[in-house]
């Protein structure tokens, strides 16, 4: 899923962020401090994806009166619908974000201002409609062909209600061709929270979530329900099995009343009552088994959580591949050891294009794996600082070396001192004995 145009998100203010600006790239990575405002970026990113997966740009259509009733009843054979400026859709898609972000945050009230840039080519696009008539069976048909800047949908004459909006169908087919180049992509998007361990188990039509994330989250959850897990597997993503399996030490089946257990070395055991480490990985172990991850979006909230650092090196392999495979990702983390791995992927791309006769011996010799490479240009790293006046900056990252360890820094220079120091102390008193 390549981007045909450059999407920049200007945060003017969101929470405690102030005049920051993130461009999009398939593989977003937010690291700083916690408290900072990593997630609402994170958000914000998801929002874009979200708007280009969902029916939310009927609720912008119908605010500007395009309705499918009013055209039936008008007796023209064609003519022009009407004109959707462009500013005006960008202005309303800024406070729809906003008010998302809220929701996911169960904050209704969430004060923001953003601007999500789209070099858009027109300033404004026009909704047309001409009847048509085709012959079948010996009978002629006639249709309502209503058209937006080159795409068309068909709805028969004199028929109720269609099930679809033609509109929002149109207007959300130009906006996936204007970010994605190809109109007919569908894709899915998923939200990963954190705390999602703890969600196992629950349903979103019997539980009331508060939180708008973890109602999310759920529902997604209820996508994989009907999983099946004896079907044979797609050639695309077996190689992701086998990484997920490796870090499970195990894999998801079914038992014969459809729950879902967790099995490993031929001992069985309900998934809710797994390992957290298991459980935090559930809904990505069934994301893999499910969907081409060429259209999916996913949105991975500390994915190191409860993880081990051996194994979160592994879990970093696996993003980079997922990433590869097509999928956009976007992760917060705190960790070193997913930076580290993501970081190897970088520098193996390089030093591929650089000298490939050196890349294979030294792949060899360390036993990486030829498909773990990531080209930096997929990649947007951006670090979140707190400045003197309380407020958050972002900075973006150079990718020259690697993303760098800018969220470590300040704790290697304030503690590595002490330690030093006290294991010299302790020295010293052992010298002494």
């Amino acid at each position: 899923m390549e981007l045909k145009r450059p999407v920049t998100f200007h945060i003017e203010q969101l929470g405690a962020i102030k005049d920051a600006t993130i461009t999009l790239k398939p593989f977003m990575v937010f690291s700083g401090d916690s408290g900072l405002g990593k997630s609402y970026a994170a958000f914000l990113i998801h929002y874009l994806y979200v708007l280009l997966s969902s029916g939310r740009l009927s609720i912008f259509l119908e605010e500007k009166g395009f309705k499918y009733e009013d055209l039936m009843l008008n007796n023209k054979k064609e003519g022009i619908l009407g004109t959707v400026d462009i500013k005006s859709l960008i202005d309303w898609i800024n406070n729809n974000a906003v008010n998302y972000i809220g929701h996911l945050i169960g904050n209704a009230n969430l004060n923001g201002k953003i601007n999500i840039e789209i070099p858009f080519p027109k300033d404004e696009i026009t909704f047309s409609y001409k009847e048509e008539f085709f012959g079948m069976d010996h009978m002629e048909h006639s249709y309502m062909s209503i058209s937006l800047e080159g795409l068309i949908y068909r709805a028969p004459q004199n028929t109720g209600y269609l099930g679809v909006d033609p509109f929002s169908e149109l207007l959300h087919a130009y906006l996936v061709q204007e970010v994605f180049g190809d109109s007919r992509f569908v894709f899915k998007s998923l939200i990963l929270p954190p705390g999602r361990c703890s969600l196992i188990g629950l349903r979103a039509t019997t539980t009331k979530a508060s939180i708008g994330m973890y109602e999310e989250y759920l529902r997604n959850m209820e996508d994989f329900e009907h999983i099946s897990f004896t079907h044979t597997k797609k050639a695309d993503n077996s190689d992701l099995i086998e990484m997920i399996k490796s870090i499970n030490n195990g894999v998801l089946k079914r038992d014969n009343s459809y729950k879902l257990i967790y099995e490993t070395d031929n001992i069985q055991i309900p998934v809710t009552a797994a390992a957290s480490s298991i459980k935090e990985l559930v809904p990505l172990t069934l994301l893999i088994e499910k969907y081409s991850l060429s259209k999916l979006s996913i949105l991975f909230e500390e994915p190191e959580a409860h993880i081990h650092p051996a194994k979160q090196v592994k879990l970093a392999d696996l993003m980079v591949a997922i990433v590869n495979s097509g999928a956009h990702f976007q992760i917060t983390t705190h960790s070193n050891y997913i930076l580290d791995g993501i970081n190897d992927a970088i520098n193996l791309y390089k030093l591929k294009q650089k000298d490939t006769n050196t890349y294979s011996r030294f792949i060899k010799e360390k036993g990486y794996s030829e498909d773990l490479l990531l080209d930096p240009d997929k990649v947007g790293a951006c670090y979140f600082y707190k400045n003197d006046d309380g407020t958050v900056s972002v900075r973006q990252q150079s990718l020259e070396e690697g993303i760098p360890y800018d969220s470590f820094y300040d704790v290697i220079r304030n503690n590595l001192p002490n330690s030093m120091a006290l294991s010299q102390l302790l020295k010293e008193d052992e010298d002494d004995l």
